[in-house]
């Protein structure tokens, strides 16, 4: 019997509510012992408005400005968001009438091209055109050569600097 049935919580809600309270964590963790002495809005900044978990790269005040976000970069986060948000609102319930395992792939699809791909893409222009070091999540994976640089250079730099740094 499911832990879930015995505390009347619906599955899919103690899934997010374990992935926001282990994000939470994780984030904490990152931030506790980065030794950068920044503003307070800036740490609030990459508590609350920033996805990544390199609080040292975040909080550091560059030397020379960041480099701003060209207006093509700008357009293809957009779109990555745009786009994910179409597979959800559109592709999923289409799926669903036929197939909903197929659906649900599709969802998830959406969720993380809205996400991952888009909206932390978009975040990442806005923190950069602020001058603040905040590298897109994911980089480009399709570029990749092997799979140890998808892996290691490209996707999800948030967990993979948290492990390069505590792993």
């Amino acid at each position: 019997m499911p832990v879930t049935r015995d505390l009347m919580i619906p599955h899919w809600a103690l899934m997010w509510g374990l992935s926001v309270a282990i994000y939470a964590v994780l984030k904490l963790l990152s931030w506790w012992n980065c030794g950068v002495n920044a503003p307070a809005w800036k740490h609030a900044a990459y508590m609350f408005a920033w996805p990544g978990m390199d609080a040292a790269a975040f909080l550091h005040v560059p030397a020379k400005p960041v480099p701003r976000v060209p207006l093509a970069e700008w357009y293809f986060a957009c779109g990555k968001f745009v786009a994910g948000l179409m597979l959800l609102w559109f592709a999923v319930p289409e799926f669903g009438r036929f197939d909903t395992a197929l659906a649900g792939v599709v969802g998830l699809l959406g969720i993380a091209f809205s996400l991952h791909f888009g909206l932390f893409h978009v975040l990442s222009c806005v923190w950069r055109q602020m001058n603040v070091m905040a590298v897109p999540i994911m980089n480009r994976p399709l570029s990749s050569h092997s799979l140890t640089e998808v892996w290691g250079r490209r996707w999800n730099l948030a967990f993979r600097d948290l492990t390069h740094r505590f792993l």
